[in-house]
């Protein structure tokens, strides 16, 4: 989606004890309103919202970058858009960083889509695991939520009121990642994503918005108008990828948009069939991307796929024409690229 969209992430709601929050201001500065019910508030007028910052803060390799005079980031854009979210409330990650140290760390990596790290003193005398992520895994991997000061039960009642929360964000094309922590007597000797990642205390959502490139739009109808078919394969929801895929011309209705896991259901030849109308992949896996692919190439059309990261490199080979990102591409995918676009936009 990153050749699709500006790539610069801005924090425009928020769920944190079962309300949801209004966060003001553009791009990476750390300045704009966070409002509950068009009031604005602190971070301390909710139990949780420290927590939520907190997790999101500490839990990520972003810093914001003010050297030149306007805010950019250094990392990945939905880190760096959670790091502004948490200035407009007086926190940053250099402070939090300082206080609550990283003493352990789980990286993110696309299997799992979670990223956890381990803090000591957050809760006296304790060592905390802080974890965001996918919202669909993490929630599944919570026993118990932070709720108006309590923990309680994550029973079905309170986890159809997150998933509600999370639909909605979606479908008004916002991405969203989801915080958890866990507390713990003494750092594991030898933490493992089973061991850590799971009976989890859910806390909340964020979301995110990554606007259309204004260019990209025009592209779009210009490719069609030449004959070439442009099919989005994302890894976020199908909601997010469906809004964003209608805001640009690329579908006129839900039903050219499928799951990655769908795919896996289907023989090479009903996979043939389906490629045929189907316009946004959400949700996708590295071997998704590869069985698009080869299904459109046999159906006798020429590819060409566009890819940034370690998990698009088969994807890549694969296709007639492999196009790297030139600016958020990774070395991996450059390497087994014919075409590096250098200035990441679908419209060049």
């Amino acid at each position: 989606t990153g050749t699709l969209t500006q790539n610069e992430m801005t924090v425009v709601k928020a769920y944190v004890d079962d309300r949801i929050l209004d966060v003001e201001g553009i791009g990476y500065e750390p300045k704009g309103d966070v409002k509950l019910n068009g009031r604005n508030i602190s971070i301390h007028s909710l139990p949780n919202l420290r927590n939520l910052v907190s997790i999101g803060t500490l839990s990520n390799d972003a810093q914001l970058d003010n050297s030149t005079g306007t805010y950019k980031i250094i990392g990945d854009p939905t880190e760096g858009a959670i790091v502004a979210f948490a200035g407009k409330l007086g926190q940053t990650s250099e402070q939090l960083n300082m206080v609550y140290p990283r003493i352990a760390e789980l990286p993110f990596d696309s299997g799992r889509k979670m990223m956890t790290t381990f803090h000591s003193n957050y809760i006296e005398g304790k060592i905390v695991s802080f974890t965001k992520g996918a919202p669909d895994i993490v929630i599944n991997k919570c026993s118990k939520i932070a709720l108006n000061g309590r923990i309680v039960d994550f029973n079905k009642e309170l986890k159809d009121k997150v998933l509600s929360a999370n639909t909605k964000f979606a479908r008004s094309a916002l991405r969203v990642l989801s915080a958890a922590y866990k507390s713990w007597d003494r750092l594991p000797e030898h933490p493992s994503f089973e061991q850590v990642e799971n009976d989890m205390i859910f806390v909340g959502l964020v979301g995110m918005i990554d606007p259309p490139r204004p260019e990209v739009k025009e592209s779009i109808a210009h490719c069609r108008q030449a004959g070439i078919e442009t099919v989005m394969i994302t890894g976020d929801y199908k909601e997010t990828a469906y809004a964003i895929a209608k805001e640009l011309g690329m579908v006129e209705h839900e039903g050219q948009a499928i799951m990655g896991e769908e795919l896996d259901k289907y023989s090479d030849e009903k996979l043939r069939e389906v490629v045929k109308r189907t316009k946004v992949y959400a949700r996708v896996s590295p071997e998704h991307k590869v069985k698009i692919v080869t299904a459109l190439k046999e159906n006798g059309h020429i590819t060409s796929m566009t890819g940034d990261g370690v998990n698009d490199a088969l994807a890549l080979k694969k296709a007639d024409i492999g196009v790297a990102m030139g600016i958020t591409g990774t070395d991996v995918a450059k390497n087994t690229a014919e075409v590096i676009l250098t200035d990441d936009n679908f419209a060049t």
